[in-house]
C-alpha cells in the first residue's frame, strides 16, 4: 500500500474540488493507495506514517493553531530525513495580491524542500525548475472535473437562468481578487453596451448564504445597484452551485478569464469541457495553453487588445472551436488521465529508494 497524505483540511468540504476529486479519480481505478489530510497532522507523529505530503496551497500550512512558522523548513527536513517524499503542486507562485511576509515566506520554504513539483503548464516549469533545481519538475495539466459536471444545452440553461435568447453572453466565472479585475471585465462590458451582448459575471460581487440577514440585504441592495449601474452584467452574489455550475456554461457563448495577473486557471479546462471558446490575458500557463490551442489572448495592458480578442473569441464561437476545445479537454484534461498520471508519479517515488 502507498499512504499519501494531502496538506489540507477536509478537502471535501472545500469549495475547490481540486484535491478531492483528483483523490477520487485515483482510488477509482488504484486500490493501493490511502489517504490522510488534516494540516494540523503535519505536527504530529501520526505524519510519520505516510510515504508522500502532497502540498498545494503551502501558505495554509499557517492555519493549524500547532504551526511554528519559523519551523517549518525545519519540519520539512525532518519528514524528508525520514524518506518521506515532498511532492508540491505550483498553482502559484506566491499568494495572490498579497502583502502578508509569512505567507510568502512559507511559500519559499516549501518550495526549497520539494522532492517534485508539479507544474499545470510549461511555464511554470521553465521558471521553477532553474530557481529550484533541488527538485524533479513534471508537468501535469488541470483536469476538467469530468467527473462532476455534465454539458447542458443552450436553450435549456437559458431557461433556467432566466436570461433572454435573442442575446449573447460571456461568461465570467471566479471570484474578483482585486478591483483591477473588475476594471477589466468593466472594459469589455462598456464596448458591448447595448450590443445585444450581455456578460454573466456570478461572483463579481461575492457573499454567502450562511451570512447575517443584515449583511445579506447590505450585499443583495450592493448587487441590485450594480446591476442599474452597469446595464448587461448579471449577478446573483452567491457562491454559483455544483448543480447550477453547468447552466451558466451551457447559456455563455465564450468564457472569458478576468485575471491581469495569472499562472493557472480551472475555468480554462472547464471552460473547454464545456465547449466553449475560452479568451484570457497572454501571461503564464494560462496564456500559453490559450495559444497552443488556438484560442484568442490579449495584452492585460491593453485595452484596445482585450476588446480584440474578445471579437475574435465571439466569432469562433459562431464555427466549430468550442466543440474541438472540447474534444481537445477529453483527450488531454480528463480526470481519469490526469489523476492516472499522478498515481504514476506517485508510485515512481515510492518505488525508486526500494
Amino acid at each position: 500500500m502507498m499512504k499519501v497524505f494531502q496538506l489540507v483540511n477536509n478537502p471535501y468540504k472545500r469549495p475547490n474540488a481540486y484535491v478531492s476529486s483528483l483523490m477520487d479519480g485515483i482510488s477509482a481505478e488504484h486500490k493501493d493507495v490511502v489517504w490522510g489530510y488534516g494540516i494540523d497532522n503535519l505536527w504530529s507523529d501520526s505524519i510519520y506514517d505516510y510515504d508522500i505530503i502532497h502540498i498545494h496551497w503551502a501558505d495554509e500550512i499557517l492555519i493549524s493553531d500547532l504551526c511554528k512558522k519559523e519551523r517549518i523548513g525545519e519540519r520539512l527536513s525532518e519528514l524528508k530525513s525520514k524518506g518521506i517524499k515532498i511532492v508540491v503542486t505550483c498553482h502559484n507562485f506566491e499568494p495572490h495580491y498579497c502583502n502578508d511576509n509569512d505567507k510568502i515566506e512559507t511559500y519559499k520554504s516549501v518550495y526549497s524542500h520539494a522532492d517534485c513539483f508539479i507544474h499545470l503548464g510549461d511555464y511554470s516549469k521553465r521558471i521553477m525548475e532553474v530557481k529550484y533545481p533541488q527538485a524533479n519538475h513534471i508537468v501535469i495539466y488541470h483536469h476538467t472535473y469530468d467527473k462532476l459536471y455534465c454539458t447542458k444545452n443552450r436553450m435549456e440553461s437559458l431557461r433556467r437562468l432566466g436570461l433572454n435568447p435573442k442575446k449573447k453572453y460571456i461568461l465570467c466565472f471566479g471570484a474578483f481578487r482585486d478591483e483591477e479585475e473588475r476594471e477589466l471585465l468593466d472594459i469589455v462590458l462598456k464596448f458591448y453596451k447595448n450590443k445585444g451582448i450581455e456578460i454573466l459575471s456570478p461572483n463579481y460581487i461575492r457573499y454567502k448564504r450562511s451570512s447575517s440577514l443584515y449583511h445579506t440585504i447590505k450585499i443583495w441592495l450592493k448587487c441590485r445597484m450594480t446591476e442599474i449601474r452597469k446595464p448587461g452584467l448579471h449577478i446573483n452574489g452567491w457562491v454559483v452551485s455544483n448543480e447550477e455550475l453547468p447552466y451558466y456554461y451551457g447559456a455563455s457563448d465564450i468564457a472569458f478569464i478576468q485575471r491581469k495577473k495569472i499562472l493557472n486557471s480551472g475555468n480554462l479546462p472547464m471552460a473547454f469541457l464545456m465547449g466553449k471558446v475560452v479568451v484570457g490575458p497572454d501571461i503564464g500557463n494560462v496564456g500559453e495553453i490559450l495559444k497552443k490551442t488556438g484560442n484568442p489572448t490579449f495584452d492585460v495592458t491593453n485595452d484596445e487588445s482585450v476588446i480584440d480578442a474578445v471579437g475574435r473569441a465571439l466569432d469562433m464561437s459562431k464555427g466549430c472551436k468550442g466543440y474541438l476545445n472540447q474534444i481537445y479537454a477529453n483527450q488531454y484534461f480528463s480526470t481519469s488521465k490526469i489523476s492516472n498520471q499522478i498515481y504514476t508519479l506517485y508510485n515512481s517515488l515510492t518505488k525508486k529508494d526500494e
